[in-house]
């Protein structure tokens, strides 16, 4: 039988234990509040992965997927623009925390960091005049073929093995918007680059309307974002974040936005 005394008691008790909860929540929601997330994009991204102005990325698919996680998540965002080279070092000491759109293959030690989920496919393919889109269906037909790349990527081993033994050309190229404008004026056979940025440049005319995509893919892969073994916020709550954005269609309306 409870007496008064212990009902006051019972009733003190379920107070505090209200109180304690109150202030886990509260402490909870400002310490991610006070969380900032940061985010690379490379120096060459462009877009539709990435647009940037004065130094500050605006607008592309690394800044919809930051921000969601962020809204997701309650905390802050940031972006920081990497040389190609160095971003997995910084990954590594954890100058930077989150590093989308890549794939465990383009690292030297993948091991060192923790990886996403599959947020969707990609593949390297190659830009050429239009007419031209038929010469390149194998990877025999690169043979004599000056391909334009660029500095710190790394492509398909058996295309990465006829660059090393001058079976390919490769011509290193400043940019997209270089490789594609000597592509359009014949100095470059064809230009080797993520499908999803060529059928960008593509579709917006660029520079005089004559180029396509061959129909031989360099390579086909997974497009994942790696995550820093320092990042401030675990690995388990950013791959839950980035499951949601895929099971709710956010990618993918992402994507069709930029197609």
């Amino acid at each position: 039988m409870l007496t008064e005394k212990t009902s006051i008691h019972t009733f003190s008790c379920r107070r505090i234990l209200t109180a304690v909860l109150l202030l886990l929540v509260n402490f909870s929601a400002t310490t991610q509040a006070d969380t900032t997330l940061i985010l690379s994009y490379w120096t060459d991204a462009t877009p539709p992965f990435a647009w940037s102005k004065n130094g500050q990325l605006t607008a592309g698919l690394i800044k919809d997927i930051g921000d969601e996680l962020a809204r997701q998540g309650g905390y802050k965002v940031a972006y920081r623009e990497v040389p190609v080279k160095r971003i997995e070092a910084q990954l590594a000491e954890g100058s930077i925390h989150v590093d989308c759109i890549t794939n465990p293959i383009w690292k030297e030690k993948p091991e060192l960091l923790s990886w996403s989920p599959v947020l969707f496919q990609g593949a390297d393919r190659f830009l050429v005049q239009k007419g031209s889109e038929h010469e390149i269906t194998s990877l025999d037909d690169l043979r004599g073929k000056v391909i334009g790349t660029y500095n710190g990527y790394v492509y398909h081993p058996s295309i990465m093995e006829m660059f090393s033994t001058k079976a390919a050309l490769a011509e290193q190229v400043q940019g997209i918007d270089k490789g594609v404008r000597l592509v359009s004026l014949g100095r470059l056979d064809a230009l080797i680059d993520f499908d999803i940025l060529l059928l960008y440049q593509i579709r917006q005319g660029q520079p005089n309307d004559n180029l396509t995509l061959a129909s031989f893919h360099a390579d086909d892969y997974d497009l994942q974002c790696a995550y820093s073994p320092h990042s401030p916020v675990a690995t388990e709550e950013i791959d839950d974040r980035l499951n949601a954005m895929i099971k709710t269609g956010f990618i993918s309306k992402a994507l069709d936005k930029y197609r």
